[in-house]
């Protein structure tokens, strides 16, 4: 129980993270505070289930769906697919673990 609410956790942040700015600030939180919470989660979680590759696909991908769109269509891809990605790889291996 405690895996899949710090999975949940996570994915709020991270949905919550690439909210427009607009809405994070009308609720009153800054979105470079949900950069720390996660970052510190995401360290905690490194250091529990020392899974490296996974933790740092995460992170790469958060870092990925957090760029400038102006910079994600000069590199060539979408922000919106990179946030996907960013679920997926934080929602699939809970999946998976509870179907085997």
């Amino acid at each position: 129980m405690k895996r899949f609410a710090l999975v949940a956790l996570i994915l709020i942040i991270v949905v919550a993270i690439n909210l427009p700015h607009g809405a994070l600030t009308e609720v009153g939180i800054s979105p470079n505070i949900l950069i720390g919470v996660l970052a510190a989660l995401i360290i905690a979680g490194l250091v529990s289930n020392q899974n490296l590759g996974i933790i740092a696909l995460v992170i790469l991908a958060a870092i990925a769906a957090n760029v400038p769109p102006e910079i994600a269509a000069n590199i060539g891809y979408d922000r919106d697919i990179m946030l996907a990605v960013l679920i997926g790889l934080v929602v699939l291996p809970f999946i998976a673990r509870h179907l085997s």
